[in-house]
């Protein structure tokens, strides 16, 4: 009865056909001749990995071990097989190697995408200390390497962000925003790929605003990645549409391509971890095979669903995003989604400001500390350098300064415990304390908040996040200038 079962068969059936008649065609040599080996004597039994065909023809896998009743005179009197059913087993494994034969090939391709711009940066620094190098040439290699430093930060990102969703750590900061600000915030950050690839892009949105109550950086973060992936799968001087609307309290947004498309194979496991397919060129794909991964699980996350489809390679694709609205009264008060991504805008240009202002900036790594001063002291500050936490308490007595951007990794007095130790300080009440560090985890910044950091800030840190850090010490000098 448990051999119809695996087999699919009625008794009556099976009993008209031999083991040979069952078995996959391609493993029938390999049980014959172990047969033979057991009738001749040579080995006492035996035991195979094969394949048995089903009634409905679909292939199974068994374990088989057979062995052989003789009288005393030596004659064979029976055969005994033991079969068992392994085919969750085989598939297990086989889905294993698959996922290994992936890790596989994402680590090739993060070792690629990881050297593309670190050679780019490279020759730019060579170029650099050439003294033969003409000033124009400078200015372009300074934007290259900017460049190629934001596409490596986004590659850590990305990683990171894939860290935190395995782990169930992605936290949304909600608020009410319209989506069409979202779109346009992630357009435009994605123009400048755009121009370069001489894409046409049409964008079709309704007038009327698209509520939604979302993360908006993480949204932002979504339609980046269906931008950058019909960008990238796409010839130079395709045309990619972005449409938006609202039917049934659900909104609609798809990104369409007239690019390489999805073959029928790939498109099933589009948005898994590692998947990526050929480009329309045929060129080995750029970045990691993580962005359609983390598009699904933040659109699940607010609520949504995101599908692929295509008629296959050639043929494009479409991207489509289903939102819940939300509707409410509030909605016509509700604050715009602010573009903080633009990457096009590289090095800031602002006046300096007459009344220096005082930074500390401290790290144990001379190369981060110094840099992170010149950028501050190019902003107009005044700037001093500590290099550990010790020497950053006795700075900050004498220095006094109104803000302090400090490492948190540094042997000895680490910067939660330096940062414990300034708070106690009475002239440094009111001084802004920054963590800078390569530590960007939800736990890492509540530590921060707990030992008293005002804001916490990842590595490496924008000259922009360095001028705001200015600004806003402008600003609240200015307030308390009024009320005094």
């Amino acid at each position: 009865r448990r051999l119809c079962e695996i087999l699919d068969d009625t008794e009556e059936e099976l009993r008209t056909r031999t083991f040979i008649d069952v078995t996959h065609p391609d493993d029938v040599q390999a049980d014959l001749d172990l047969y033979t080996q057991l009738k001749s004597g040579a080995i006492p039994s035996y035991q195979m990995e094969k394949r048995y065909i089903r009634k409905d023809g679909k292939a199974i896998w068994i374990n088989l071990t057979v062995s052989l009743q003789r009288d005393d005179a030596g004659r064979i009197g029976s055969a005994i097989a033991a079969v068992e059913d392994i085919t969750a087993r085989k598939q297990a494994e086989a889905a294993l190697l698959d996922a290994d034969r992936r890790k596989d090939d994402f680590l090739a391709m993060l070792a690629h995408e990881l050297r593309n711009p670190m050679a780019a940066v490279s020759n730019a620094i060579t170029l650099l200390k050439l003294p033969s190098t003409p000033p124009g040439m400078q200015r372009q290699t300074l934007s290259i390497m900017e460049r190629q430093m934001r596409q490596l930060v986004r590659l850590v990102d990305d990683l990171l962000d894939i860290s935190r969703i395995t782990r169930g750590k992605v936290e949304l900061r909600r608020s009410l925003a319209d989506l069409r600000t979202v779109l346009r915030c992630a357009i435009e950050s994605c123009r400048g790929p755009l121009v370069a690839a001489g894409h046409s892009l049409t964008v079709e949105l309704p007038e009327t605003p698209l509520w939604v109550d979302c993360d908006c950086e993480r949204l932002v973060q979504v339609f980046v990645n269906l931008l950058v992936n019909a960008i990238r799968y796409t010839e130079c001087g395709g045309a990619i549409v972005v449409a938006a609307g609202l039917e049934n309290r659900t909104i609609t947004v798809t990104v369409t391509d007239n690019g390489a498309g999805i073959p029928p194979e790939l498109l099933p496991r589009v948005f898994d971890i590692f998947t990526q397919g050929g480009t329309a060129s045929g060129h080995a794909p750029e970045g990691l095979g993580l962005g359609l991964a983390l598009v699904r699980t933040l659109v699940g996350m607010h609520g949504g669903s995101v599908t692929a489809a295509s008629q296959g390679a050639g043929q494009g694709s479409v991207f489509t995003v289903l939102l819940p609205v939300t509707q409410t009264d509030a909605c016509a008060a509700a604050g715009q989604v602010t573009d903080t991504h633009n990457e096009e805008n590289s090095m800031v240009e602002k006046a300096i400001p007459e009344n220096r202002q005082r930074v500390l900036v401290v790290d144990d790594n001379d190369a981060s500390a110094k840099t992170l001063g010149w950028m501050f002291e190019a902003l107009g500050a005044e700037v001093q350098v500590a290099y550990s936490g010790a020497e950053a308490l006795t700075h900050a007595r004498t220095f006094l300064p109104q803000i302090i951007l400090m490492d948190i990794g540094m042997p000895g007095m680490d910067g939660y415990e330096a940062c414990r130790l300034l708070r106690q300080q009475p002239e440094l009440h009111k001084t802004v304390i920054v963590a800078q560090t390569g530590w960007g985890q939800p736990e890492d910044r509540r530590r921060a908040r707990e030992a008293g950091f005002d804001q916490h800030l990842v590595k490496p840190v924008m000259i922009e996040h360095l001028q705001g850090l200015l600004e806003d010490l402008d600003a609240r000098q200015g307030v308390a200038a009024r009320q005094a």
